[in-house]
């Protein structure tokens, strides 16, 4: 779920962590929200070695906080926090520096800038609607359809129940590369049974989602 964050949140939470930490602080922003976040105080400076704290617009895994900290021994604070959940996991925070004109956050041109960093065209004739092509694939792959098992009535039957070479393909969670092969199910029905179609439709919905290969193979 989305949730737009406006201006007035946002110099609310600004004003808030400025009157936290000691005054005339020096705040070094981490790039690119933090630096924002940091210019927004009136007590930014240019290089982290000036800074009494760093300052970012969110953490979300706490890996970026703890890679500063233990790098420059700086106190580190956000404007939000969503390394502790409380029920938040599902909510992504969209920031006003994040938004196209129709309200859309720049998810497109962060691949862009993706593929610049690396020394490709974009502009060139291939990789125009790459970056599109890339956001509608990961969108459409990491959200598979609804999962509804159909049963029907198994009339006595209790042998196991198999179903083999159901061909799938998923994505790889440490690097981003697919992977894909075949899989195998099998269940032993109780009063009821499971049609075929349900049980492809089954390794479908688990595939679809970033994962190590022995994750997939253990479910």
């Amino acid at each position: 779920m989305k949730q737009y964050l406006t201006w007035a949140e946002i110099y609310q939470a600004v004003n808030k962590i400025v009157l936290q930490c000691p005054k005339n602080s020096k705040f070094y922003g981490v790039p690119r929200g933090g630096q924002i976040v940091a210019g927004l105080t009136g007590y930014s400076v240019d290089t982290i070695e000036e800074a009494d704290i760093i300052i970012d617009d969110i953490i979300d895994s706490g890996k970026t906080r703890d890679r500063y900290i233990n790098r420059y021994k700086k106190p580190f604070v956000s404007l939000f926090d969503m390394s502790e959940t409380n029920g938040t996991e599902n909510v992504w925070l969209v920031f006003p520096w994040e938004m196209r004109e129709e309200g859309e956050e720049t998810v497109e041109d962060n691949v862009t800038r993706l593929l610049q960093y690396f020394g490709e065209d974009v502009n060139r004739e291939g990789l125009k609607e790459t970056p599109k092509r890339f956001v509608k694939f990961f969108n459409e792959f990491l959200n598979p359809p609804k999962w509804n098992c159909t049963t029907f009535e198994g009339e006595g039957y209790d042998e196991m129940i198999i179903q083999t070479n159901i061909p799938f393909h998923s994505l790889c969670e440490h690097h981003i590369a697919p992977f894909f092969g075949t899989g195998t199910i099998a269940y032993i029905p109780s009063k009821k049974i499971v049609g075929l179609s349900k049980l492809a439709r089954t390794l479908e919905t688990f595939a679809r989602r970033l994962q190590i290969k022995k994750e997939l193979q253990c479910r």
